[in-house]
């Protein structure tokens, strides 16, 4: 009967071994997994931050070069043009006299004629070119958010 028993033991001490031995195989291959992923998962965040680093940096560049060949397109000269915006004096004929009023009264419909003094207001240009500045740079801002955009999109 002892013999029995110490068979049984030492059966039972296999077994023992070879569960423990799986258990530390399985533990081995799952902190190796986890390693793993833990790296895989590093290195996504370094290529995620290198894309956003890059996607950051074209985008400041294309703004900048927007900025700056908006303002050399403002400091060039203005080309005469077909547009005037300046009051040139033109002679206007008078409005004819209604039948039966004063002469030279505007009537419904006809506009006064505008006099040598009435030149109008000041100077438009530099408002109208300060307001196509501030255009070209909020453009320009509209732009490069779509090069961020479009940036953050690729794949």
């Amino acid at each position: 009967m002892p013999a029995l028993y110490l068979k049984l033991a030492g059966a039972a001490a296999i077994l023992l071994l070879v569960a423990g031995a799986l258990g530390w195989l399985y533990h081995r291959g799952y902190a190796a997994g986890e390693a793993r992923v833990h790296a895989a998962e590093v290195k996504a965040a370094q290529i995620q931050q290198a894309k956003d680093q890059k996607t950051a940096q074209e985008t400041t560049d294309g703004l900048k070069s927007d900025l700056a060949q908006a303002r050399e397109l403002a400091n060039r000269p203005v080309p005469p043009g077909p547009v005037r915006l300046l009051y040139v004096p033109r002679s206007c004929p008078a409005a004819p006299a209604p039948p039966g009023g004063q002469p030279g009264a505007p009537t419904s419909g006809s506009l006064p004629g505008v006099s040598e003094s009435d030149r109008g207001g000041p100077d438009p240009l530099p408002s109208l070119r300060h307001l196509a500045e501030a255009g070209e740079v909020v453009a320009a801002e509209g732009r490069a958010c779509l090069r961020w955009a479009r940036g953050i999109a690729k794949p």
